[in-house]
């Protein structure tokens, strides 16, 4: 009878008490989208979420990468509370209000854009003003450096000289020292647009010249999956990546392009580039997600039409043109609150065992 008890007494530990000891915790990751002013439709989203979960971005999730505005959002989501520096400052629906404030700051045109028009400006220099952008940043970013961010955060930039990605995170030594403010500049500072960031890199004891992370990954979901992984390696992974919408190009046709030379290549092509390297990405990490039984993968991202009315350049700051965008978030979040939802309840589950 003694060992009937015995038995029983170590099934009941086996399957109700060790288990949750011994239960793999998942790492939730966020990956955020380039997109300029479009970047509002993301926190539409976001703050959809920061409403089912009662928590701020920044205190939901354990790594949050981003690149061009989706690297800006990054900073804005994990920086410090003044006062208190395990807490982010701002929600999603306080970044909104800020976004708009700051893009008609970084978006003030030169006195020669104003006379001679934009375009043509764009053909010999650049429209916006570097000096502005940084003035901006500083005056947003404060004293605050990457080491500060309140979670895990990579922002990706592009250095020019070497050809490759320089990723800024708050957890590597010879990055994290660097201010808030340069990164948010140099991931965002898209040719056509700005002059390039001089940056020196004391680990490589180099000069780079850094531009819009978006070249190498408007979507960095790949890039934030692979860092969460190698630092992670027996954890789970909860990965949300939300982009800031996509227009699809039924102009550039077979009988429109197959005469095309190099001037009318020339700039589409900058946009094939971009837009075909995010939905790349979209499609390697879902194909990850059937191989690795460890990562639970969602992605959102905007269809956007035309008929919307809204201007698909980035930097168009006209309030009539950010009030179409945030009705576009608010109609996205409407047309998929299932899909949220589920995020919210694994995100509500995950918080539960935190």
């Amino acid at each position: 009878m003694k060992q009937i008890k015995n038995f029983i007494l170590v099934f009941l530990i086996m399957f109700f008490i060790l288990p949750p000891c011994f239960a793999k915790d998942k790492v939730r990751v966020l990956s955020l989208d380039g997109g300029g002013i479009k970047s509002l439709i993301t926190l539409k989203m976001l703050a959809y979420i920061e409403e089912g979960t009662g928590k701020k971005t920044g205190e939901l999730f354990d790594y949050i990468a981003g690149c061009s505005s989706g690297g800006m959002l990054t900073l804005y989501l994990t920086m410090p509370k003044e006062h208190d520096c395990h807490k982010p400052a701002y929600s999603a629906n306080q970044i909104i209000e800020l976004f708009q404030e700051d893009s008609r700051i970084i978006f003030r045109e030169k006195v020669t854009a104003k006379c001679l028009t934009k375009p043509a400006v764009q053909l010999f220099s650049t429209p916006y003003n570097l000096k502005t952008m940084m003035e901006m940043t500083t005056n947003r970013f404060k004293q605050y450096r990457m080491r500060d961010a309140v979670t895990d955060i990579f922002v990706l930039t592009f250095d020019t000289e070497t050809n490759m990605p320089i990723p800024f995170t708050n957890y590597d030594g010879d990055y994290n020292p660097t201010q808030m403010s340069t990164v948010a500049a140099a991931t965002s500072v898209a040719p056509f647009y700005f002059s390039p960031i001089d940056y020196y890199d004391k680990k490589a004891n180099k000069h780079r010249t850094l531009i819009d992370g978006g070249l190498v990954a408007k979507n960095p979901s790949v890039f934030a999956y692979g860092e969460a992984k190698k630092r992670n390696p027996n954890k789970d992974i909860l990965m949300v990546s939300l982009g800031a919408g996509y227009q699809e190009k039924y102009d550039y046709n077979y009988d429109k392009l197959k005469n095309w030379g190099f001037l009318k290549y020339s700039l589409p092509t900058y946009t094939f580039m971009l837009d075909g390297v995010t939905n790349t990405n979209d499609l390697y990490m879902s194909n990850i997600e059937q191989t690795d039984k460890t990562l639970r993968y969602f992605r959102l991202q905007p269809r956007l039409d035309k008929k919307d009315g809204f201007d698909n350049r980035p930097d168009n700051t006209d309030q009539a043109n950010f009030d179409i965008l945030l009705r576009i978030g608010d109609q996205y979040v409407l047309d998929h609150k299932a899909e949220l939802d589920k995020i919210i309840k694994e995100l509500n589950e995950e918080n539960k065992t935190k």
